[in-house]
């Protein structure tokens, strides 16, 4: 199938290597916001049939489609549409085109086959860029700079380190003992974001979506990662390379530092779920570190006051320490569904 490549069509592309994977819903968002869903639907296809972008299944949640048990296109841009792309640009005398789309290109899962779960992941990380970058229209004393997809690994970034904690250990004719180990882990973040106040001031986000696949204490690992990630000094790398690349002219690169944003999305409760993470982290000693929300919450305002941490739960600290923290997990659980709804979270730019 003949088809010459429109200003949209190239739009269309680049956000899909910039995001990756992006539901029709959310091309559509994109792209077709003055055109109906029909119609975006309907140039995807065509896209797809000229070999341009190709496209995979998966049910996501009832907001992504009027009916829920009918499965959803999810877009991806592959090596070999690619190269058919550029062809067609070359055609058509479109380089610099074919250059702004080529700016966003990462690696790619070559063989093309994706888990539901990790459609969904993926899919709910598009979310919170698209969210981002809309709401950052609006932005009063802040400027954003960039929010970009981290996950599934992102060079500079991703980077194996070693923690140290204490691992209750199980063994034969002795019971339970503690003791401190190391291992290795990988931090890898889903997203990263950047803003700036006046003429120097940085703020940086390490995010995460948390679509609840893990148990609480294998989540409370990744985050005490973020922490060893920090105190070792890795960080400072990560800003001197997008320092030079968004030319932001950090002078101190060992001076910066960076939260934690864990964006909670589940398929059975997102603020149960949410209350059970939060609960982990308050062990540690970070007021702002790690802050949490739900995906709901986030979509409506993510600069909004949407974001708990330990120094929002400082209202009812005694309380929590007295009565809740070694109470049975029925009591803990019900203390913080009560209790959440009463704070009063914070502007993740104002914490």
């Amino acid at each position: 199938m003949k088809l010459r490549l429109t200003d949209r069509d190239v739009s269309i592309l680049r956000d899909t290597a910039r995001l990756q994977l992006l539901s029709t819903k959310q091309q559509h968002q994109l792209n077709f916001t003055q055109s109906t869903f029909r119609a975006a639907a309907n140039r995807l296809r065509q896209l797809k049939a000229a070999g341009f972008i190709k496209s995979v299944y998966a049910p996501l949640t009832s907001e992504e489609t009027q009916n829920p048990t009918r499965p959803s296109s999810i877009w991806f841009f592959p090596p070999d549409c690619q190269k058919r792309v550029a062809s067609q640009l070359v055609k058509q005398n479109r380089v610099d085109d074919l250059l702004t789309i080529e700016d966003e290109l990462r690696t790619f899962n070559k063989s093309q086959k994706f888990a539901q779960q990790s459609l969904i992941h993926e899919t709910s990380i598009s979310d919170i860029i698209i969210s981002t970058e809309e709401s950052a229209k609006t932005l009063r004393d802040f400027q954003h700079i960039f929010t970009i997809r981290t996950s599934p690994r992102y060079e500079g970034i991703s980077k194996k380190i070693t923690v140290s904690r204490t691992k209750t250990i199980k063994q034969k004719g002795r019971g339970a003992v503690s003791r401190n180990v190391k291992q290795t882990q990988t931090v890898n973040p889903d997203y990263f974001q950047a803003f700036k106040k006046g003429r120097a001031k940085f703020s940086f986000v390490f995010g995460e979506f948390d679509n609840d696949s893990s148990r609480p204490d294998v989540f409370f690992e990744k985050m005490e990662g973020y922490a060893a990630y920090l105190k070792q000094g890795h960080f400072s790398a990560v800003v001197s390379m997008f320092s030079e690349r968004y030319a932001l002219g950090i002078v101190d690169p060992q001076k910066a530092s960076f939260r934690v944003c864990v964006v909670v999305g589940s398929s059975k409760s997102e603020s149960a779920r949410m209350n059970r993470l939060i609960e982990f982290c308050l062990r540690l000693p970070y007021e702002t570190f790690f802050n949490f929300t739900t995906l709901e919450e986030y979509k409506k305002d993510p600069f909004g006051a949407i974001w708990y941490n330990k120094a929002v739960f400082r209202q009812v600290e005694d309380e929590y320490a007295d009565k809740i923290i070694n109470a049975s997990p029925t009591i803990r659980r019900k203390w913080f569904s009560e209790t959440i709804p009463t704070l009063s979270p914070q502007a993740l730019l104002n914490s």
